[in-house]
């Protein structure tokens, strides 16, 4: 293939991953259920996912070049899934005590309760708050994306990231 046509190829699949945690990005920031909160999330990170996969290119032309190269990604999908996981593991232990929706939270947060607490870490773990392992995963992400473009002097595509990174700081919180 020409590189033209790659170069084409690449633009287009960096564009649906964008789009992809767009999509996932701006959905969950309009729910009110919340486990759909967190699967809009997870759709979004997904998008994330591939966004590194794409622009980590080997710097070498072997495969063990190529594969390092993919861990930030690797990563990212791990703290990513771990964080998510663990916020549905307790979000089914707050349904029972009927909480569904935003909305019901109001009542839970008024007293103790050691779910909530426990919840809050994937929680802030999934918007990036430091030292907690999405935050890192976020770095990796916004470091790829910025840097893959330096070299063709766009570095749009890592402040658009970082845009929806903070919508979803917005919806977690």
């Amino acid at each position: 293939l020409s590189r033209t046509m790659v170069g084409a190829s690449l633009l287009l699949r960096v564009m649906i991953s964008l789009a992809t945690a767009t999509l996932g990005e701006l959905s969950a920031f309009s729910q009110s259920r919340l486990r759909r909160i967190l699967g809009y999330s997870a759709v979004a990170d997904s998008g994330y996912a591939s966004l590194i996969g794409l622009l980590s290119t080997p710097s070498g032309n072997s495969y063990t070049d190529f594969l390092l190269n993919l861990m930030p990604a690797e990563y990212f999908i791990l703290a990513s899934c771990l964080s998510i996981g663990a916020a549905v593991l307790l979000l089914g232990l707050l349904e029972k005590e009927g909480v569904r929706e935003i909305k019901d939270l109001a009542g839970v947060l008024a007293r103790p309760n050691i779910t909530m607490l426990m919840l809050a870490i994937p929680l802030m773990s999934v918007s990036g708050i430091p030292p907690l392992a999405g935050f890192l995963g976020k770095f990796f992400v916004i470091m790829y994306a910025g840097g893959a473009l330096a070299s063709l002097g766009n570095a749009g595509l890592a402040v658009a990231v970082a845009l929806l990174f903070l919508v979803c700081s917005a919806y977690i919180f």
